[in-house]
């Protein structure tokens, strides 16, 4: 019979493999929004992102990206950004 000490560990890696890091806009200059099947919804500051989800920065404006591993992405104007699941796996290319 295994330990449950072994089993626990065990079971963090397996779940902490599956996350993905939190996102959320830090700062908004402009306006901008996030791309979805049924069009543009609006975001500001404060906004949860989830990995795949794409933001539009407006003509003019900018959005700040942040994850929980402060690694920070900034979406110029006129640009998108697919939200990744790790940020400093994309920064590190």
């Amino acid at each position: 019979m295994s330990s449950p000490r072994v089993l626990l560990a065990v079971l963090m890696v397996w779940t902490s493999a599956d996350l993905a890091e939190a996102a959320v806009v830090s700062a908004l200059s402009g306006q901008a929004s996030v791309i979805t099947t049924g069009g543009l919804t609006p975001i500001d500051v404060g906004t949860q992102l989830e990995p795949g989800q794409r933001v539009l920065a407006s003509n003019g404006s900018t959005v700040t990206i942040a994850f929980s591993s402060d690694c920070e992405i900034t979406v110029l104007p006129g640009e998108s950004y697919r939200v990744p699941k790790d940020c400093r796996a994309v920064l590190s290319r």
